[in-house]
């Protein structure tokens, strides 16, 4: 009989976080893969089912690879989540002054050329005990693909803030520039680059949990997303306030 603790290791669906902009040829893919992985998993309930009622050599046969294939597509899916939010990086790239965002698309181009050479040795399994040793490795090498999930995740909602606090200052020099500028707008001025620093001081905060520097040594999975969500929230809330100010008067000065 197959241990709980297998299938929850590997059968356990991912739950992937999505942005807003997802760029649609890795989307698309990402989908289809996800398709692919559902029809096996559904497959391989039914094989479980079939074993645990008749626990024959066929039937464990018949569920060993019924386990393959769905380890296959799972590997695949996590390929295709992987060349999206590594693609998804080049996007605001740009806004990144230090080497982050680089070395986080470096480890996870790293992780998914390792997913890709994955089905040689999944192919080559033949019974419980090499299946069990398997997973037993890919669910430690599965924590660190989390945390480099995590890091990009973290990385490109920065960068985007980012690249959205660049443009709200170079429109406050404009501003600053007109003829029509006052007293007033100056005190105006003021209250927004007060908000700007506070999305920056949260933006410094969620970056605290970005790591990497040897990222081998990740032993332990924590969704460091979750744990950063609210900073990255705060800081959105604050532009989002800095732009309805900044629309109500703009005709004003530009």
């Amino acid at each position: 009989m197959f241990s709980v603790i297998l299938f929850l290791l590997l059968f356990l669906k991912p739950s992937f976080i999505f942005s807003q902009d997802l760029i649609p040829q890795y989307q698309t893919d990402l989908s289809y893969q996800q398709d692919l992985y559902n029809q096996s998993y559904d497959l391989f309930l039914q094989k479980k089912t079939v074993h645990q009622q008749y626990n024959s050599i066929a039937t464990e046969k018949e569920l060993i690879d019924a386990i393959k294939k769905t380890t296959q597509h799972r590997n695949s899916l996590l390929v295709a989540y992987l060349n999206l939010i590594t693609a998804k990086l080049d996007i605001y790239k740009s806004q990144d002054s230090s080497p982050n965002t680089f070395k986080i698309q470096n480890v996870l181009n790293q992780q998914n050329i390792w997913l890709q050479n994955q089905p040689t040795k999944i192919t080559s399994i033949s019974n419980k005990s090499q299946l069990d040793q398997y997973n037993q490795q890919f669910s430690q090498s599965y924590k660190q693909i989390q945390q480099y999930i995590n890091n990009a995740l973290i990385q490109s909602q920065v960068n985007h803030q980012n690249l959205i606090i660049s443009q709200i200052k170079n429109l406050l020099l404009k501003i600053k520039a007109s003829p029509k500028f006052d007293s007033q707008a100056q005190n105006w001025i003021v209250e927004i680059e007060s908000q700007l620093n506070d999305s920056t001081d949260f933006i410094s905060q969620a970056l605290l949990q970005v790591k990497t520097d040897n990222p081998e040594s990740y032993t332990d999975y924590s969704d460091l997303y979750q744990e950063t969500k609210p900073y990255l929230d705060s800081s959105k809330q604050n532009l989002f306030k800095v732009i309805e100010n900044i629309s109500g008067v703009i005709k004003k000065f530009i």
